[in-house]
C-alpha cells in the first residue's frame, strides 16, 4: 500500500472504473484514504452515481459516514445529485440519514431543493427528519415550496412536515412559495392550513409579498387564492 495506490483508488472510484477499484482493493489500497478535500473513494463514487463501485466499497471496511472538507457525506452527495439507487445502497449500509454538512444541510434538504422526488421519498422511508433545518433555518419543505416542487411538497406534508415553521428571517413555506410565484404550491399550502397572516421580518404577509410579483397573471392568481375564504 502506498500513497499512489490510495490516490489511484479515489480517482478510479470517481471515474467509475470498477475493475481498477477491485484490483486496488486486492492490493490493499487504503479504502478510507482521501484527497486534500478529504473526499474518500466512496464519496467520489456516490457523488458521481457509480452504483457498482459504491456496492464494491461498501463490502470493505470503508467508512460510510466519512465527511469531506465541506462536511458532506456520500449519502448527502448522492442525494443532492439525485442518484436514487446509490442512496438506497447507502441507507442499507447504515449511512446516517440525518447527517449534516457545514451548511447544516441534510440529504433530504438537498434532495428537496434540487427536486429529486424519488430520493426524497426514499429518505423519508429511511426516517429522515422532515423538519431538519439548515444554518439559515430553512427546511426541506421551504425549499421545495420556493422552487415549485409540488410533489415533493405533497410528500413532505404527508410525512408531517411542519408547514408554519419560520426560518431565520421569519419566512414560512407559504411566503416562500409566494415569492417564488409557485401557484400550485401556494394553493396546496393554503388548503393545508398555512398561516396567510404570518409576517416575515419586514412585517409583510404573503398577500403583501404577492403584490410585488412581476408577472401579472401569477400575481393576480396568487392574490385571488390568498383572498379566498378559509374553509375548514
Amino acid at each position: 500500500m502506498n500513497n499512489n495506490e490510495n490516490t489511484a483508488l479515489v480517482r478510479a472510484a470517481q471515474e467509475g472504473h470498477l475493475d481498477v477499484v477491485k484490483e486496488l482493493i486486492q492490493t490493499n489500497a487504503e479504502v478510507n484514504a482521501s484527497y486534500t478535500d478529504r473526499c474518500t473513494a466512496l464519496i467520489k463514487a456516490a457523488q458521481n452515481g457509480h452504483l457498482d463501485v459504491v456496492k464494491e466499497l461498501i463490502q470493505t471496511d470503508t467508512q460510510v459516514n466519512a465527511r469531506d472538507t465541506d462536511g458532506g457525506t456520500a449519502l448527502i452527495k448522492a442525494a443532492e445529485e439525485g442518484y436514487l439507487e446509490v442512496v438506497q445502497e447507502l441507507t442499507k449500509a447504515k449511512a446516517k440519514v440525518n447527517a449534516v454538512n457545514d451548511e447544516g444541510e441534510t440529504a433530504l434538504i438537498l434532495a428537496a431543493l434540487k427536486g429529486h422526488l424519488e430520493v426524497v421519498k426514499e429518505l423519508i422511508k429511511a426516517s429522515a427528519d422532515v423538519n431538519a433545518r439548515e444554518n439559515e433555518g430553512n427546511t426541506a419543505l421551504m425549499f421545495a415550496a420556493y422552487y415549485g416542487h409540488l410533489e415533493i411538497v405533497q410528500s413532505l406534508m404527508k410525512a408531517n412536515a411542519e408547514i408554519n415553521t419560520a426560518n431565520d428571517v421569519e419566512s414560512i413555506a407559504l411566503t416562500l412559495a409566494v415569492c417564488g410565484g409557485q401557484i400550485p404550491c401556494v394553493q396546496l399550502l393554503l388548503q393545508a392550513g398555512a398561516d396567510r397572516e404570518h409576517k416575515n421580518w419586514e412585517r409583510k404577509t404573503a398577500y403583501d409579498l404577492a403584490q410585488h410579483l412581476e408577472d401579472d397573471n401569477i400575481r393576480e392568481e396568487i392574490l385571488r387564492l390568498l383572498n379566498e375564504p378559509i374553509t375548514q
